[in-house]
């Protein structure tokens, strides 16, 4: 698990809560300039458009919340989603986010000089987030 000193950044209402914040800085058709941000030990460009695996450095219980967005040098009207995660993985623990056009989500590479803001809500505990509804 992820056994790091980090200091609380709010209540959350789960137990061990952690946030990992970060800005990913790219060069032409979208290829990794560089990672600013702690807690994740690669970024890797895929071969699709705007797709990019990040490779956590420790291993987290549970992934509780994601949240992307991008800041383009030459286009407006992208999103970002997260395609997969595996976050509770011992060997690589990793998840696959995907930048595309807002309108219709067709996948797209951020322009030279973009920025993709990243932040990932992780659980570093067993315990059950909040109630089971059948």
């Amino acid at each position: 698990m992820g056994h790091r000193s980090l200091k609380p950044a709010s209540k959350v209402m789960y137990i061990n809560g952690v946030t990992i914040r970060g800005k990913l800085v790219v060069a032409a058709s979208g290829a990794v300039t560089s990672w600013n941000g702690y807690g994740i030990a690669s970024v890797t460009k895929e071969s699709g458009d705007g797709q990019y695996t990040f490779v956590f450095s420790d291993t987290w219980n549970k992934l509780v919340g994601f949240n992307g967005s991008v800041m383009n040098a030459s286009a407006a009207g992208l999103s970002v989603e997260l395609l997969s995660e595996d976050v509770d993985n011992t060997t690589t623990p990793v998840c696959v986010v995907q930048v595309g056009t807002a309108g219709d989500g067709t996948a797209a590479d951020i322009a030279s000089g973009g920025t993709l803001f990243l932040e990932w809500h992780l659980m570093n505990s067993a315990r059950p987030v909040g109630n089971t509804v059948t």
